[in-house]
């Protein structure tokens, strides 16, 4: 399949399936790469992923298989025109998905290939910021957690290179509607209300980046993804996901096992379990000889575990001499008289 490609061609080729599969979840389409094939009158099917962001029903996994040229006329015209076309495909009696291809290009401008995207509910910016990802993306990010695929539930932007939201998602519309932002797109994302200076350094850089953080007191985790990677080259994509509700359960449940742990069945539940655990709880408050008296075990406490008293404790220590000022004031101090021992 890759035999009558340059190696520039098959380079740029192999890196894409490492990002289609983002690419189809921020596109919200179903993205399949076409490679001509020996015979003019098919082509195959490289690589194709279907979003996890799903909007609208795509059609079966082709992967692998090859497709007669009358199959797909759209294909087949960017293939020998070596221009982009847009379409309609009918994926059930009477139903339609709007269809986007567009030639894969190398260096000399040369068209060895495309790549369509497929949707019920195109959006043309943010298709067109997938595209570039897809064929801009060189290095190996399978380790990054930056590029790993999205959820229904995260709110996709593009930004542009004034750092203006020039496109964004229903979801993103929505979160941003909860925080009191109607008007997203067009906003500048070092406006006061939203101020994300991490933009405007992935944009520098051209470096993906990450962060979580707190807006209008919901916890949210911002991916910046730059559409070519490389210091000031243009657009970038934004992607938000609400994690509020899942660090709440997070700490929910970090919170139960320590409340788990912490419990005491109650054939277990001793006196030397009771002393333990108020000499954790009450440490420095001035409780423990009380405790110790109370429970009749000072004297063996002193003597274990006090090696500068154990010599010099007595049994009549567990009380205390009456204060003399007590005695001061009785005209006969023995008929109280003192504690034993004193």
């Amino acid at each position: 399949m890759l035999s009558n490609l340059t190696a520039e061609q098959r380079n740029s080729l192999q890196a894409m399936p490492q990002v289609l599969g983002l690419a189809a979840d921020i596109a919200h389409a179903a993205v399949t790469i076409y490679l001509p094939g020996e015979n003019k009158k098919f082509f195959n099917v490289y690589k194709q992923e279907q979003p996890m962001t799903q909007v609208g029903n795509v059609r079966p996994d082709m992967t692998g298989r090859r497709v007669r040229a009358v199959e797909e006329p759209l294909v087949a015209r960017v293939l020998q025109k070596n221009v982009p076309v847009n379409g309609k495909r009918e994926w059930a009696l009477g139903m339609f998905n709007s269809l986007k291809v567009f030639p894969l290009r190398d260096s000399r401008g040369h068209c060895y290939g495309a790549v369509s995207f497929e949707s019920a509910a195109p959006d043309d910016i943010i298709i067109a910021q997938s595209l570039e990802l897809l064929c801009n993306l060189r290095q190996d990010v399978s380790n990054n957690s930056n590029y790993q695929r999205l959820r229904p539930s995260d709110g996709i932007m593009v930004v542009d290179a004034n750092r203006v939201i020039v496109a964004a998602n229903n979801r993103a519309r929505h979160m941003f509607d909860v925080m009191d932002i109607s008007h997203l797109v067009g906003c500048r994302t070092n406006d006061v209300a939203i101020n994300w200076p991490l933009v405007g350094m992935v944009m520098e850089t051209g470096t993906a980046e990450s962060k979580e953080f707190t807006m209008h007191g919901i916890l949210l985790s911002i991916r910046i993804l730059p559409v070519i990677p490389r210091p000031k080259a243009g657009c970038a994509i934004v992607i938000l996901q609400d994690i509020t509700e899942l660090r709440k359960r997070a700490v929910n449940h970090e919170k139960t096992e320590y409340e788990e742990a912490m419990k005491v069945p109650a054939q277990d539940m001793t006196v030397d379990v009771i002393l333990e655990a108020r000499a954790r709880e009450l440490l420095g408050e001035w409780q423990r000889r009380l405790d110790l008296k109370r429970f009749g075990r000072l004297i063996d406490q002193v003597r274990i575990y006090n090696p500068d008293a154990k010599d010099n404790i007595k049994e009549y220590h567990v009380v205390r001499p009456i204060p003399q000022t007590q005695f001061d004031g009785m005209p006969d101090w023995t008929t109280l008289g003192q504690n034993e021992g004193y």
